[in-house]
């Protein structure tokens, strides 16, 4: 699901920082899954605008990677060689950033449905507005930071 990361910068000057590929990442978490996010090892540095900066992002519901036969905490890759979906049940959207730049807003939850073996659909739970986030609709999501 295509989502964006949106960061108001309040700062009055432009904030520089290192990266590599993105600064941000939205994965799904719940009480027995926590997935710890893939960053590439490369390194160039991201100009955070005063203002308002969005940062597409897609948020998958699929695990983050498996191997070759099922192990403790690792499943088993799908025949073309793709992690599993998550099981159906209730998540949350986590946003997670390198460097750390900003105050994480508040997980969105998410409820996953199977539609078939691959991939799941994901349904963003009613409508959520507050202080960092945006209302959510059915296929978008936008998650808001200040950085003050």
């Amino acid at each position: 699901m295509p989502a964006q990361i949106v960061v108001d910068n309040r700062t009055g000057h432009a904030i520089h920082v290192p990266g590599c590929g993105s600064l941000f990442q939205l994965a799904l978490d719940s009480n027995s899954y926590h997935p710890g996010p893939l960053w590439p090892l490369c390194l160039h540095e991201f100009t955070i605008a005063i203002g308002k900066s969005s940062y597409p992002v897609t948020l998958t519901a699929s695990y983050y990677g498996c191997g070759g036969v099922a192990s403790i905490g690792i499943p088993a890759c799908l025949p073309d060689g793709q992690p599993p979906p998550l099981p159906a049940g209730e998540y949350r959207a986590v946003l997670f950033q390198s460097p750390h730049i900003v105050s994480a807003p508040a997980p969105i939850p998410v409820r996953v449905t199977p539609r078939s073996l691959h991939p799941a659909l994901l349904e963003p739970k009613g409508e959520l507005i507050g202080a960092s986030t945006w209302p959510i609709g059915r296929g978008k999501a936008a998650i808001v930071a200040y950085i003050a």
